[in-house]
């Protein structure tokens, strides 16, 4: 059986690339020694623009141009170490659909419908399709295109609770709630690449918040910690922030080594969070106004609502967050995951 997996894998985006991996690797494991799987190499074409050099705008500004231009650079350094990651990790298969048995359709925001690509909702192909994990990002407008093509599915289970309850209903049948790919896998200190840094406390913001910086740099000065900063692409207003120390367009292999060696992570982003967990780091994630329900469910998940905050809560990096119960339910959600996951492929 030949088994390929949909997803947004060319996304230059830490959790897109590391999501991907993880569902290959443990697909991978769970199958017979004749079965292939591989990464569907399609990319759309809203996703080709977010990530493209000059991404296209509306109207041409010469601020904009400017600013493109000075971020060109690191734009370029970014796509080439994530084009790296991707030739070194991620097996590619062809985009011609039909010649796979079988299609596992997620994890990501593939029906988000900002999107806008019929392909994600599994239009064109008519073999076996299932849907693990499968996020909607907090966007989710469901057409009678997009309800009819879903029925096609064999099996559906999407991240965030809220989600599978919606499907559910519109569906009527059952959807099953389960973990990002990257929790199915244990394997993540092998590629991590640690970085020269020692001490510090590392900030990781995706949306934004207006109180996580002010945080960081207050926490770090009555800690003796220094502040550093990931980011996809130099903004103009890092440059005359001395504070914090930034890291831009790193490897993806940097990218978990910095999470691994952290003393504190404060961050924005559900992958953040999740790698926090997965290195057991102490962190705090900040509250944010847009796409809160992925992070929220699966802290609540697993007995850590309390880390999502407005401000830092003490003046010390919390102690003893993974106490026997907390560690009880992360194995639970997984174990539950690889089980649903495993009988999705199995029973086809």
């Amino acid at each position: 059986m030949k088994i390929g997996i949909l997803t947004f894998h060319n996304a230059d985006n830490y959790g897109a690339v590391l999501q991907c991996y993880a569902l290959q690797e443990y697909v991978k494991s769970i199958l017979r020694k004749e079965d292939k799987v591989y990464v569907v190499n399609y990319w759309s074409k809203k996703i080709r623009n977010i990530y493209k050099l000059f991404p296209q705008k509306n109207g041409l500004k010469f601020k904009s141009i400017i600013l493109d231009l000075y971020r060109s650079f690191h734009t370029i350094k970014r796509n080439i170490e994530f084009n790296n990651f991707r030739k070194k990790y991620l097996d590619l298969g062809p985009d011609v659909f039909d010649d796979y048995d079988l299609i596992i359709y997620g994890r990501d925001q593939i029906w988000n419908s900002t999107i806008k690509d019929d392909i994600y909702w599994g239009i064109n192909y008519h073999k076996k399709k299932i849907a693990y994990s499968a996020s909607c990002g907090g966007e989710f407008i469901i057409s009678d295109k997009a309800l009819t093509l879903l029925n096609e599915y064999d099996k559906i289970s999407c991240r965030e609770s809220s989600f599978t309850k919606q499907l559910s209903m519109l569906l009527k049948r059952e959807i099953y709630t389960t973990c990002d790919p990257v929790f199915l896998i244990n394997t993540w200190g092998k590629i991590a690449a640690n970085p020269n840094e020692v001490g510090y406390i590392l900030l990781y913001v995706i949306m934004p918040n207006h109180y996580i910086e002010d945080e960081a740099i207050r926490l770090g000065k009555i800690l003796h910690k220094k502040i550093v900063r990931i980011d996809w692409i130099n903004q103009v207003n890092y440059l005359f922030n001395v504070k914090i120390h930034n890291r831009i367009a790193i490897s993806v292999e940097k990218f978990l080594g910095y999470i691994a060696n952290a003393d504190l992570i404060l961050t924005t982003s559900f992958h953040g969070t999740a790698f926090s967990i997965l290195f057991r780091k102490p962190f705090y994630v900040f509250k944010i106004n847009k796409r809160m329900d992925r992070i929220i469910d699966l802290l609540n998940t697993i007995g850590l609502s309390q880390l999502y905050v407005d401000k830092i809560p003490s003046n010390k990096i919390p102690e003893q967050i993974y106490s026997r119960d907390i560690e009880n339910n992360i194995s639970e959600y997984i174990e539950y995951s690889k089980k649903v996951l495993t009988s999705f492929i199995g029973n086809l």
